[in-house]
């Protein structure tokens, strides 16, 4: 027995279920194939956001390498100049070493003694001339190609300590051409400027109302130094910055600028 369309509808439910059938299953047909592109475009672009951040971070990477290579190569140049500026100092010490010793030898009332030959001190007198202070700067002058990676707080401390030892080898050239001296170093006006100007207001007044005694030169020398090892410590260590150094040093810069003895402002030549 053979069955009609009609026969064969009615048996699915008629037309009506037919339909919806046909619709469902054309329906979720074309969901699947919607999915399978959305999932193979989706695929794709993921697969170039993938390469485009793979690419992005061989860039960064290689931008780190480069600042790290960059840095590390500035840091050395650092640790030279910091290394160049100490052994000039060194030498600064062990050229102005008689200028020193004197003042460390003899009390403020035993200087003019000492400007007589034959006096206790004059053979350290006679060898402390105009030629001591200009050698020992010549012997230095390299320093100033090392001056932008020391940065300028510690050169402007450096600039102070060799005007200090300068300045004490300056009164005595000076005694020597006069006569006699002009009283204690701690009354100098020059010396006084130098060391307020990198030393604490208590650190300079406890120096210089202290009571003469053998070590008072050695203390000052000492604390000049110390305060150019700190600065050092800072930059062997990579906590300081050129730009934090450039803006510490310009109340150093100030001074140095307003120092009035001549002999003083020279040394900077």
């Amino acid at each position: 027995m053979s069955l009609s369309l009609h026969q064969i509808l009615t048996l699915f439910g008629g037309w009506s279920v037919v339909l919806i059938g046909i619709s469902t299953w054309s329906s979720h047909l074309l969901s699947n194939r919607l999915i399978s592109k959305w999932r193979h475009e989706e695929k794709a672009q993921l697969e170039e956001l993938k390469s485009s951040l793979a690419n992005d971070k061989l860039v960064l990477e290689s931008a780190i390498k480069s600042f790290e290579s960059g840095q590390n190569l500035y840091q050395e140049k650092r640790l030279a100049a910091v290394e160049l500026l100490w052994g000039g100092a060194l030498k600064l010490r062990e050229r102005f070493s008689s200028p020193v010793f004197f003042f460390t030898i003899l009390a403020p009332d035993e200087y003019d003694d000492a400007l007589t030959r034959g006096r206790p001190m004059s053979d350290v007198i006679e060898q402390i001339s105009d030629n001591l202070a200009t050698d020992a700067v010549k012997e230095i002058e390299d320093i100033e190609r090392a001056r932008p990676y020391l940065g300028e707080t510690l050169w402007s401390q450096f600039f102070i300590y060799r005007a200090f030892l300068g300045r004490l080898h300056f009164l005595i050239v000076k005694a020597k051409k006069n006569g006699r001296f002009d009283g204690d170093w701690r009354g100098d006006k020059g010396i006084q400027q130098l060391l307020r100007a990198v030393l604490t207001t208590d650190e300079v007044d406890g120096l210089i109302k202290k009571q003469a005694g053998y070590v008072l030169i050695q203390a000052v020398v000492s604390s000049l130094e110390s305060v150019m090892l700190k600065e050092i410590s800072l930059i062997t260590s990579g906590n300081r910055s050129s730009s934090e150094s450039f803006e510490n040093a310009a109340q150093l810069r100030k001074v140095i600028a307003g120092l009035a003895p001549p002999a003083v402002r020279d040394a900077s030549a």
